[in-house]
């Protein structure tokens, strides 16, 4: 279970320029990640293949995960459409 307080310091940190009912709403996004959502690793093809992530954005979480910086990426899961 994630803890909702320590995904709302670590927002406050990450976005100090955030309003506090900005946070509040992506703390209560993340929070309430439904179980259609599952955690991907970094070099997951998928997510290394994806064309969302611009080139200059991935260049920069790049640099901040060589820094230490920890990310933890989601991704839906597609139904099951065997019968």
């Amino acid at each position: 279970m994630i803890n909702r307080d320590k995904v709302l310091s670590i927002l406050h940190k990450r976005f100090p320029e955030a309003s506090q009912q900005e946070v509040a709403w992506a703390a209560n996004a993340i929070v309430g990640l439904g179980d259609e959502w599952e955690e991907s690793s970094w070099d997951n093809p998928e997510v290394a293949s994806s064309g969302s992530i611009r080139p200059v954005e991935r260049r920069y979480l790049a640099s901040e995960i060589r820094r230490g910086t920890e990310f933890h990426i989601f991704r839906r899961r597609w139904p099951d459409v065997r019968q």
